[in-house]
Formats: C-alpha cells, structure tokens, sequence
C-alpha cells in the first residue's frame, strides 16, 4: 500500500540499511568493522603495485557515506609493504585507530598502529607522523584485537606464526602510550601449534586484557591486569580451560572468537570437532558444531547459560566445516555468532546464529536461530549491544577480492527492560544549597541509551508534593547538581532507556534535606549571633543561659534534627514537641566539632507542630547553627 512501512522480520537483511539491507561496496579484501555513536566504520585492503592500500570507510546509520569523515566519508592510505590482518577501534576521545600486520621492504613481518582525528586526518602527534611501527622477526604476523585502557594507552593484540619445523604460533601483548611509546610488550605463555587460527584479545572498562587461545582440545582464556600481569583472581589462577566436546586433537581451525563486557563478562565461541591423524597431511578434521560459552567476570563458567555455561549450536547442512571468527551479546543478553561454511576446501558464504540467554537457538530469529548467507565469506560482525547485527564479508578468494560487502540484520527484538541506579543524594541531610545528584544504569542486551531523573520537593512548612516533575528527561548524564532551598526535602529517583526503547522501572526515592538556619529559628532569652566560616550558614546563635528558648512554629516534619557544636564545655536542651516533653540532648563531645546534626525528633508519619528548645544547664554554651526538617522517614 502506498506510504506503508517496508520491515523486516528477525532474520532477514533491515531494507532501512542501504539498499534493501546491503550497504554501499567496499573496495578490497574485508577486514573489520564496528559501529559507535551510530555510525559505522570499516576497514579493508587491496593488493596494488607499490604498496597495498587500506581502505577506511564511514557510513550514517542508515548506510549513507559519512561526510563528516575525510570530507566524503572515504579514505585510502597507501602502506608500504603487503597489508594483512586489520582491526579498528575508536577510543574514549573520538580518535580512530586502525591496527594493521605488515610486511615491510625490510622482509621481516611486524605490526603498524595508526591513529587518526574523528575527522579522518592523521594525528601526527601521535608515535612518528601518526604512526608507531612494530618489527618482528621474520614469520606471519596477524593481529589478534585492538583495546584501550581506561588512561587512553592503546592494547594491541598480536600473534607470529613461523613455519619452520611445523606451525608455531606465539602470541603476544603490547602496550601503548597515548603519545605513541611502546611501553610494554609481554608474551602470551605457552606458544603453541597451530595451522588455522590465530589467538583473540578484548579489553575490559577496567583496563583489564583477555586473551582467548585455541588448545589441543579447548579453549583457554587467560586473563592480564592493568599491568599485563597475569591476574590470578581470575578463575583462580589467571586462566579458565573450557573443554570442547570431542575431546583432545590439532589445533588446525579450531580457533575462536571472543567479546568482553564492560564488567568483565565473556562470550567465546570455537570449533567443536574430531581429530584424526592417518600419517597423511593434512590431518582428518571432522567438526560437528560450534561451541559458545559466557564466562563470568571471576571466570566461572555461568550455569545460567545453557546449564553449565556451554551451548553447541549444530553445524550448517552440506558444510564440512564451519569456523566462528565473531561472537557478541545479543539484545536480550544472549550471543551472536558468526563463522564461515566451507565446502570442500571452498568458503561458499558464513553462518549467522543468534541464541537467547539460556543459550538455545533463538526461534524469533529463525526457524533454528540460524541464518546463512553467500556466496560470500564472513569477515567481522558489531552491533550496538547487539541490537543491530552488521556482516562485513568478502569474495571466497580473499588475495583476488576486489569489493567486500556491508550487510545488516534484523535480530530478534531486545524485550528486555534496563535497570538503573541512583547513588546520591548518599546522605538524609544536605548542609548546603547545592545537592549533588548521581546515578547508573546497566542493560544485558541493547545497552543503556539514557535516563529520565524525577524530582518532587517540599518545604519546611508544607506537605511533600505527591508527583514527581520530570526534572531531567531522556539524559545521557551520570550526575548533576542543582541549586536547591533552604528548609526544603528533595526526593529524586532515576529510570533507564535502552537503545531498544525499553524502558526499565524508577528506582526507590533518594532523599535529601537542606537545613534552616540559624536566624530562621525564634530566640526568647539572651542569644547572640556571631558570624563563623566554618559554622553551617556562616553565623550561630549561642547562649549560657538556663531557660533560654529557641522556636519554630509551623513546622511539617518527618523527622527533626538540631544542626549545633559540640564542645567538652557545652550545655544541653530539653525538646519540646507542641508543648509536651519529648527528651533531653546532651551537646557535650571531647573535641570541639561544627555542623554536627543531632537527631531531636521522628514520627510514624508526616506531622504538624512547633519545635521548642529550652536550654537545661547554666553557664555552659549551647550554640545553635540550624534546624534540620525532613518529609522522608530514611
């Protein structure tokens, strides 16, 4: 019908993105690709004489070219020397650095980071003229992944593989300053033998390194502090051994894929399969799946996740083999996984699953929660949390690929509420004007988009409002302080958004009271007012006299509290509510102490009276510097 909406269901390529779901071409062998803020980035090479070209692309959510980047969306770097594995990544300031394995004209193989303005232009304040150059000894090198620390120090994941003697592969981790300084390079023990896959690396918001490696039989995450220390809370002994069903055999393709949470929880996925060595070369490799697993931030396997943490996703009908080189969360906290399909030694297209958070096979994304895709070879996948699902794939002859192919699916919807947290106001009395406001929010699946903050307020004589005001709406802010009353209580609460437009429940209300001063209170007897910088209010009133009075009438309270010194030599007060004697308060401390709130009064509701103080010694100080009136009864 004319001006009806063209969707898509779970499964099938979004015809929102570019051209009935595939984007604009991109030229050269695919490499990587990642989506921040909604815009997409990619990355490929292509063979030319004189040195490959690396070809970085960004493009608007919808699959437009981004001009803000490069002027056109595109840039071309000419290398020097053959580009080979690539990955890209944008850090916390909007800078993009793209990883690449070289071979330089020198012969031995190494590793080149680069870094660039949001706009697309070298930062040659960074390493020599943007760039900072790795030499390696001569062998194949490949990069493993690419994070940041939270000081901005660039991770960078490599492994060499030589061929002498059989395949050897040892992995490794370098640390880079943010001007461009190797600062640290540690090798990933043991090395180990391998033909097919290279070890992964992720980086967590707490600058923590993870290293996933194929073994004879599993599959082995070892986790480095800030430090590249190897961290030994982690699952004991810095390393999680995860058993592929099958048992023990080569290592030939059975390499994974591997994302970490902010927090620290991993997705893995690897190759499930048997070995069989007939003397022949190269060995029988009969694989009957994929293997994915979620991993806590301790390194345990979670339980909760397809009963003991392992879920084995079938292999495609007609496919010999199928190798995931991509796994992330999926909008509901579940995982994606993506991975080729090879024929006979040919790569006829790659295999999209997506599973739910009990790690079965997504129905709502197909039939087997399993999409297949061609004649193409699967290169890299992202997506915001999950919520979108991006395939940047090229031709099954990668050395001859001329264009690689930018596809998005529609997954199974994120239903899936957030939770949100609020921090501050952390105390029941605010002894000052400004009241600092926090709060946080997490989501499994799409992640948090925003925040709505409501706020209701009421006066030291009055009733609480009964609705809160929207006082902030759809905020993407962690914080914010305002200006508040004196005598009045603020109670706020936050709610979170996810990217899916799921909106999760307000909290409990904190709340928070700013105190009366000193000269809001009635005085009968001999007081006097002395001005004091570190006094609440800056002035108190003080008096020796027995029988003095201090009042306030009209007062609407849940609780009541003094704001007064404390010395070894002061007085105390009798409490008064409505005229009927409630205590005596002692003021006395060894040390003299300001602004110290001393709880008078609380009551099982909301109630109306007056408040009166009668000073119960003589000759010994009692200095008032405010009254405390709260609505809330924490």
């Amino acid at each position: 019908a004319v001006g009806q909406q063209v969707s898509a269901a779970p499964g099938d390529l979004d015809p929102a993105f570019g051209t009935s779901g595939v984007g604009p071409s991109i030229p050269g062998s695919a490499e990587d690709v990642i989506e921040v803020g909604g815009k997409l980035l990619t990355v490929s090479g292509s063979y030319a004489v004189g040195g490959d070209i690396l070809h970085l692309r960004r493009f608007l959510a919808n699959g437009s070219p981004d001009t803000s980047f490069s002027g056109d969306g595109v840039l071309d770097l000419t290398t020097t020397g053959f580009v080979g594995t690539a990955r890209i990544r944008v850090d916390g300031n909007g800078r993009i650095v793209v990883a690449t394995s070289v071979l330089p004209s020198s012969g031995n193989e190494g590793y080149r980071v680069q870094r660039f303005s949001s706009a697309g232009v070298l930062d040659t304040g960074f390493g020599t003229a943007g760039s900072v150059t790795i030499n390696r000894a001569a062998g194949f090198s490949q990069v493993t992944g690419l994070g940041f620390q939270v000081d901005g120090d660039i991770i960078l994941g490599i492994a060499d593989t030589f061929a002498s003697g059989g395949f050897s592969q040892f992995p490794g981790i370098v640390r880079i300053t943010d001007g461009g300084t190797v600062a640290q390079s540690v090798n990933v023990l043991p090395g180990y033998t391998e033909r097919g896959s290279a070890a992964r690396l992720a980086v967590d918001a707490s600058s923590r390194t993870y290293v996933l490696m194929p073994d004879d039989g599993k599959l082995t995450i070892r986790r480095y502090s800030s430090t590249l220390v190897l961290d030994t809370t982690y699952s004991g002994d810095g390393k999680l051994d995860v058993l592929r069903p099958g048992g023990s055999g080569d290592n030939e393709n059975w390499g994974g894929a591997i994302s970490v949470s902010t927090s620290g929880v991993a997705r893995i996925a690897g190759t499930v399969g048997t070995f069989t060595q007939s003397g022949a070369f190269p060995p029988v490799m009969v694989e009957t799946g994929t293997l994915v697993a979620r991993v806590s931030s301790g390194g345990v396997l979670d339980p909760t996740f397809s009963t003991d943490g392992i879920a084995i996703l079938s292999r495609p009908a007609g496919s010999d083999s199928i190798k995931p080189n991509a796994v992330g969360p999926t909008a509901d906290g579940g995982a994606a996984v993506m991975a080729w399909r090879e024929v006979d030694g040919q790569i006829p297209g790659s295999a999209v699953w997506q599973v739910t958070t009990a790690g079965a096979p997504e129905t709502a994304f197909s039939g087997d929660g399993r999409v297949e895709r061609g004649p193409w070879a699967l290169t890299g996948v992202t997506g915001v949390g999950g919520a979108r699902f991006f395939l940047l794939e090229s031709s099954a002859d990668f050395e001859s690929s001329t264009l690689s192919s930018l596809q998005l699916f529609k997954p199974a919807p994120d239903l899936i509420a957030p939770l949100a947290s609020m921090s501050k106001p952390s105390s029941r009395w605010n002894l000052s004007s400004t009241v600092s406001v926090a709060w946080a929010g997490s989501d499994a699946g799409s992640g948090v988009a925003n925040f709505d903050v409501g706020r209701r307020a009421g006066a030291w004589n009055a009733q609480m409002a009964t609705t809160s005001s929207g006082w902030l709406a759809a905020t993407t802010a962690n914080s914010k302080p305002f200006v508040g009353t004196i005598g009045s209580t603020y109670c706020l609460k936050v709610r979170a958004r996810d990217r899916a437009g799921n909106l999760g429940l307000y909290t409990t209300e904190r709340c928070t009271a700013i105190p009366l001063r000193s000269d809001q209170v009635v005085y009968t007897g001999s007081w006097t007012k002395t001005t004091s910088t570190s006094s609440y209010g800056g002035f108190y009133q003080r008096t020796t006299a027995l029988g003095a009075k201090a009042t306030r009438t009209g007062v609407v309270a849940r609780r009541v509290a003094l704001v007064a010194t404390r010395c070894s030599t002061c007085g105390s007060v009798k409490v008064y509510w409505n005229g009927v004697y409630q205590k005596t308060v002692a003021l006395t401390a060894s040390t003299t102490q300001r602004k110290v709130v001393v709880d008078l009064l609380a009551f099982a509701s909301v109630s109306t009276g007056t408040v009166e103080l009668r000073v119960s010694t003589t000759g010994k100080p009692v200095i008032v510097e405010g009254l405390a009136i709260t609505k809330s009864p924490t």
